[in-house]
């Protein structure tokens, strides 16, 4: 079996053995090596690999959960018992804001915004409500939350087997967070890229190695649905201090200038629609409108708001010498070949890329008051 096959057929062969009625003989089955970077080679090594996954999906799902703010849904991990979450930045926009968090059983508790670093799209909110009655964790009645811990992204190796958790879509009734295992890729400057499959809602999602820490918080869609791209776990801790008291760390980045929508909700349409076009802007002096639907960039297919905003960010990362090559560097790096639906026809436009200003460290904003 090839390498390509059996990245996509492993994670299948998993879910089929799970559904199997016959059980293997713990006293004989093999235990999975957490850093092993192989594929499985016997039924009972996939048996093995099987146990393992489960191992982490039962340890980490109580600390998965959804985050609602504005008119947008994303994703985010628990990782203190008094109620820390990581996310990524675009999921949250800015500091001092109410949000939502769904628990993985649904129920509703409110949070606070915290830090966020627009650069390496890092984030960080906290819940403000007390535990809900009910809840059968460990140290839920002591109003401790159940919190996931922070591994080493560094230390992980190319192939090694990871854990993805996320909400898809948003949050859904009756269904906790889908699971998807793959391997981990690479490793590049602010980034990380895993295999497995993300789609809108996924963002600011945790990325688990196979004892369960949490190594990566998802940022944004590849170009492939197998090529997705995680924060690494050690950019949270360098930065925790200033995140965790509220600060605003940014730094340049090529904008555009529109504003997409990205309501999320059960009859969520995915698609990259713009709402609003920056005046005097890149895309504005280029023809783009409030309303296009943008279907296509530099070529690939933009099958919503979040895969858009990955592509861009893929791009960057091309130009500066990161990434996987392809749009090549320099001044061609800046380019955006834009394709959009507008009432039944399809336009194209060249838009040129301008770099946003380096933006100062801000201190903390003031939070929202309280209702």
């Amino acid at each position: 079996m090839n390498t390509l096959r059996s990245r996509f057929l492993a994670p299948i062969l998993i879910v089929a053995f799970a559904a199997s009625t016959r059980a293997a003989d713990s006293k004989t089955q093999p235990s999975w090596d957490p850093v092993r970077t192989t594929f499985p080679n016997t039924t009972d090594e996939l048996r093995a690999l099987q146990t393992a996954v489960k191992r982490v999906v039962a340890k980490t799902t109580p600390s998965t959960v959804a985050i609602l703010i504005g008119n947008g849904a994303g994703s985010g991990v628990i990782v203190s018992d008094d109620g820390l979450i990581l996310t990524a930045a675009h999921v949250i926009g800015w500091p001092g804001q109410q949000c939502l968090i769904v628990l993985p059983d649904g129920k509703r508790v409110e949070g606070k915004t915290l830090g966020v670093d627009h650069d390496a799209d890092c984030g960080m909110l906290k819940i403000v409500d007390r535990v809900p009655k009910g809840e059968s964790w460990t140290g839920a009645s002591s109003n401790k939350w159940p919190a996931a811990e922070v591994g080493a992204s560094g230390a992980m190796k190319k192939n090694q087997w990871v854990v993805s958790l996320g909400h898809p879509g948003g949050p859904k009734k009756d269904r906790r967070p889908p699971v998807r295992v793959g391997q981990m890729l690479s490793q590049f400057g602010n980034g990380m890229m895993s295999d497995c499959t993300l789609v809108g809602g996924d963002s600011g999602g945790p990325l688990f190695d196979l004892n369960g820490k949490v190594i990566g918080i998802h940022s944004r869609i590849g170009l492939t649905l197998d090529n997705n791209v995680h924060i690494p776990s050690d950019i949270f801790k360098k930065e925790w201090d200033k995140l965790a008291d509220g600060y605003t760390i940014s730094d340049s980045r090529l904008v555009i200038g529109v504003t997409l929508k990205r309501k999320t909700n059960e009859n969520y349409q995915p698609k990259a629609v713009i709402e609003d076009v920056t005046k005097g802007g890149p895309a504005d002096k280029a023809g783009l409108k409030a309303g296009d639907v943008i279907v296509r960039l530099n070529g690939n297919y933009v099958p919503s708001s979040e895969a858009f905003d990955g592509i861009m960010q893929v791009i960057e990362l091309e130009g500066r010498g990161g990434g996987r090559g392809g749009f090549g560097g320099g001044r061609s790096a800046r380019m955006r070949r834009i394709e959009v639906e507008r009432d039944g026809e399809t336009k194209r436009f060249d838009v040129m890329a301008e770099r946003r200003p380096k933006q100062p460290l801000r201190g903390p904003a003031k939070p929202d008051k309280d209702k």
